[in-house]
Parts: structure tokens; sequence; C-alpha cells
């Protein structure tokens, strides 16, 4: 008998003794059934998992798979063509949906883990409730609280037709599936049937019964002309509705599978994204009345609150939170980002009397903490992201926003992700990026316009870059009066420029002092810093002050 594991490394050596023909057993059975119909993703797939068996997993990059699997040349360049991570994100995706349907009680699972290329074999019980658990895993780690669980039942169909029935089993499944994607939710999801008939009419003893918090449940209806789908999701602590959500198509629509990715993208952003998700939102209402910090998650939840207000009292609780919790769990990745997030702000925003080598410094190596814990961790990289910028690198900046992209993550991550990319440089790729995932979100936070409002103040187009500006609307951030007063100044607008300039010292009276201090950190080209200042001179800032 051979240890599959034993050619394995950090994170997947968790089997202890399993023969490779298991594993090609459960290869074989979703390649040749109905699992998987593109041949390419079959030979991705078969691809990597001898590779690993073969004690090669180590050397499975998006290089070799494209050379090898897509049929790109020796001139292959990752970062120009995506093609392994956006294949790699549509395989992940088909093998979740198939152990959550078809392949529900087989055996064995095979899993790519997010952030990498080489796959994972999880031996299964297929005797109780799946449970999609994106926690932290590492050895030390402690268990997410049970406040975070989430139960989705599946959804009803009130008609008789196959197609519509199919469609509401498929998207209840999609659901889940994109909830999955958000860390320290855990999706209950499966055969339900190990509890008892009585409790499945009481959504909330259910929810007691699986330890879930929140429940989701859904509805779909047909008639003449409509097709009518309902969504609720119940906090079972309460006992009260917090979210419901109702999306009508027309009954004759021909593509039903773009409809249902259209409404669970909509339910994904609206239940679980930091920004406008109501599980996210509960969950920081709860943390900012208390002092009282259990888990990393809710370090990471009183920095989003710390973010929503932006006072110096709230950047003060987050910070203690994330040294406290880093402190409390060392092997957390959340813990680490939200520790990095918190550096660089102290020095960026001047919230902390940190120096700068300490700051960005600190976030940076504290980012590197949370991703080598965990390398399928969004928001790792995106600490990662912000906290190389602070130290403008460019690369670095490029590269770790990449890889958030690899992730696949929210779409306020992706349009995160986007603007880091605009601002390393890479103006036309990221605003794409950005704005495309802008549409997406009914709600993000203004300082997103800081990236569009630099690339039309680089070409002169100041027009555009007002209207950017004025879009930013965060009052509390000096970057918006900053902007409005570069941009009025270069249009002409004098006496309006020159108001927003006492906006920006009434803000922050050191500004008037070290205005590069606070422009190096979020521009990262220094032709278009000297630009920024040109246009603060203008608008009646020192000159002598700003060239000292």
């Amino acid at each position: 008998m051979m240890r599959v594991d034993s050619s394995l490394t950090g994170k997947s050596q968790k089997l202890a003794c399993l023969q490779p023909e298991q594993v090609r057993e459960e290869l074989h059975r979703i390649i040749g059934g109905k699992a998987i119909n593109s041949e390419r993703h079959k030979k991705f797939l078969a691809y990597i998992v001898e590779q690993t068996l073969a004690g090669r997993g180590d050397h499975i990059k998006a290089y070799t798979i494209a050379t090898v699997v897509f049929d790109r040349g020796d001139d292959f360049d990752p970062s120009a063509d995506p093609i392994v991570r956006v294949e790699a994100g549509r395989l992940r995706r088909t093998l979740d949906h198939y152990y959550l349907t078809a392949g529900k009680n087989n055996p064995l699972r095979i899993e790519i883990p997010k952030g990498g290329y080489q796959p994972e074999f999880h031996m299964t019980d297929s005797k109780q409730p799946h449970v999609i658990d994106k926690t932290i895993k590492t050895p030390t780690s402690k268990p997410a609280s049970n406040s975070h669980n989430v139960m989705v039942l599946p959804f009803e169909y009130q008609g008789e037709s196959p197609t519509f029935e199919y469609f509401a089993d498929g998207l209840c499944e999609e659901i889940v599936i994109a909830l999955s994607q958000y860390k320290n939710l855990n999706i209950i999801f499966g055969d339900i049937s190990v509890i008892s008939e009585s409790d499945t009419q009481d959504t909330v003893s259910l929810c007691q019964k699986l330890n879930a918090r929140f429940a989701l449940t859904g509805m779909v209806r047909v008639n003449e002309d409509m097709l009518r789908v309902s969504i609720r999701l119940l906090d079972a602590t309460a006992n009260k509705q917090i979210m419901g959500r109702q999306y009508e198509y027309p009954n004759n629509t021909t593509n039903l599978f773009a409809v249902q990715n259209d409404i669970t993208s909509q339910v994904a952003l609206n239940i679980a994204d930091v920004y406008e998700g109501a599980i996210p939102k509960i969950l920081t209402s709860e943390i900012k009345v208390t002092d009282s910090v259990l888990t990393s998650y809710d370090a990471m939840l009183r920095v989003h609150y710390y973010n929503q207000c932006f006072s110096v009292e709230a950047y003060r609780k987050a910070r203690e939170a994330a040294e406290q919790a880093v402190k409390n769990d060392p092997e957390n990745a959340l813990a680490w980002a939200a520790l990095s997030e918190m550096l660089c702000d102290g020095y960026t925003h001047n919230f902390s009397n940190d120096n700068r080598d300490t700051a960005i410094t600190g976030a940076v190596n504290a980012a590197k903490r949370a991703v080598s814990l965990d390398r399928s961790c969004d928001y790792a990289f995106w600490a990662m992201s912000l906290a190389t910028m602070a130290a403008r690198d460019t690369k670095a900046v490029i590269s770790a926003s990449e890889s958030l992209l690899e992730l696949d993550p929210s779409p306020s991550n992706r349009a995160f992700a986007g603007w880091c990319l605009a601002l390393a440089g890479q103006w036309e790729r990221g605003l794409e990026i950005l704005d495309k995932n802008k549409k997406i979100m009914q709600l993000y936070l203004g300082w997103l316009h800081h990236a569009p409002f630099l690339n039309y103040y680089r070409q002169g187009h100041y027009e555009n870059a007002l209207n950017e500006a004025v879009k930013m609307n965060v009052p509390m951030l000096v970057w918006d009066p900053l902007e409005r007063a570069a941009a009025l100044s270069q249009l002409g607008r004098t006496n309006k420029a020159r108001k927003a300039i006492d906006e920006i010292i009434s803000l922050y009276p050191d500004f008037i002092n070290d205005p590069r201090r606070y422009l190096n950190c979020y521009i990262m080209q220094d032709e278009l810093v000297d630009h920024v200042i040109e246009g603060l001179i203008r608008a009646g800032l020192p000159e002598k002050t700003v060239n000292s």
C-alpha cells in the first residue's frame, strides 16, 4: 500500500493512508461520467491529479498547465494570458457542483484549493449533511463561532414543469457554491433527512439542531407570463427575516443558465459581501457595541466598522482587536491581514504615531504572514496589495492583485484588485475590472473613484477628473477635498479650489508641511505626484512648503 500524501506538502498532508487506485477511481468517475462536458477540463483535471500522484505536485504551475493542457507555446506569459486562472476557476465550480449533486455520496473527493493548482484528496462521510467549511485550516486554528453558520434549505418549486423544477434545484446549488467562497461563513447544505420531520417544519428549530444562526430559503414560481424567484434570509437567534429579495424574468426566457447566474451573483452579494451583505452588516453592528473580541473574524468585523465610520476611536479599537487576534490565534490568516491593514492605515492616514518604516514594513510583513498561512484567503492578498502600494512596490502590488483575482473572489474584492492594478500602472485593464464590478455592486466605498480620477487627471481630462472627485463623497478622507482642489485649479475655478484647500487643512493640519508624505502612499508614479502637487499649488497650497 502506497501513501498518496507522502509526495504532498503543507496543508495537503491530510490523509493517513490512501491507495493511488482509489484516487484514480474517483478521477475516472468524474471524467467518465456527465460531471464534466469540456474535454479540456477533463484533460486539466487528469493532468494535475496524475502529476500529484507521481510526486510532482509542487511543480504544477500555470506555465506547465498552459503548455501541456492548453497547447500554449514556450513563450506563454501567465500575466498576459489568464487562460489557466480562468479555466481553473471554472473547473473548481464544476467540481463543487458535482459534489453537491451526483457525487455527494462518493467516498472520496478531489478538490483544487484556491490560490494554486495542486489538487487535494479527502475521504468523506456521506451520512451527514454536507458542510462547505471555508474557515482557516491550520493545525492550531480555533473553530469558527457557530454564529457564522448558514443553513441553506432546498428551494421550493410551485408548478408542474420538470424544466423549472430542475432550475430551482440548480439555482439553490449554485447559490450554495457562491456563498462558500466567502471566508468564515460555514454553509450547511445537503440531505437533511437526519433531522426529524417535525423539525423540518420549523426553520428556527432546524437551525438550532444544526448549530446555524442564519437560514436561507427560496421559492420558484412560474405563471403564464413570469418566472418569479423569492429569497429570504432568517436570523434564527432573533427569529426575524433580515433580507428578502424577489427576482422576476419573462417565463419565455431561453437561457435559464444566464438567469441562474444573474440571480446567484446578486444573492451572494446581498447576503455575504463585506460592504453590502446582510450578514456582515448584522455582525458588524453587534461587534461595535462590545469591547470583547472572541475570534479573528470578529477582529475583521471591527476593522470593517472602522472603514465605515473612519474615526480615530474606531481605528484604535480595530487595531487593538487585530493585535489581540494575532496573539490569541497566531496561525489565523484573517488576524494577520487585519493587523496589516491597521498598520498601513495608521501611517497613511496619520492615525498612529508609527514612523513610516515601522508601519509600512510591519504591514507588509503581516500580509506576508497571512498569505503564507492561507493562500486561499482573499483578505490576505487584499492586505498585501494595500501594504505594498504604500511601500510603492509596483511589481508586488500587481502580483498580489493578480493572486486576489485568481481566487475568483466577490465583486467588491475584484473591484479592489482592479483599483490596485490601475494605480500600479495597468490603467486600462485595471479600470475595466473596476468598472465591471462596480456595476454589479449596489454599494461601494467612494474611494474607489480615486483610480479613475488619477487616470483622467494624468491625461489632462480635468472635467472628467473633477466628476470622479465629486463622486468620491468621503468627507472624512483627505483625498476627497484634495482631488477636488487639484482638478478645480486646473480648470481655472480658483475660488472653489481654495475652499477645498481649506478643507484639507481642516481635516489634516499637518498636510501643508509635507503633502508628499500622503500623496506617495496612494500614487505610485513620481511624475503623477508632481502633477497633483502642481494643481494644489495653483489652488493655493504654499509652494515654499511643498518644495522645502
